[in-house]
């Protein structure tokens, strides 16, 4: 993984370590500056939650509900 992490830095590349599941892969991953994700930050949700979630922390309400490849922003007339 330290050669992975090497070569993905000296490419400018970011590298995502998927499957976490214990303090000591995420404190060994983030020390190499790897993106991580896993059981251990948070359990999957289905797509409704993670779209409300995701509203809300972007501060857009107006996709809350929103169809998928809709367009829930107001058309902008000059």
């Amino acid at each position: 993984m330290n050669a992975v992490a090497d070569i993905a830095r000296s490419l400018n590349l970011t590298v995502v370590a998927e499957g976490i599941e214990r303090q000591q892969e995420l404190d060994w991953l983030t020390s190499l500056g790897c993106l991580v994700q896993g059981f251990l930050l948070g359990r999957p949700v289905d797509n409704e939650r993670a779209t409300v979630f995701l509203a809300k922390r972007q501060g857009r309400p107006d996709l809350i509900g929103a169809q998928p490849g809709s367009n829930p922003r107001p058309e902008i007339r000059v």
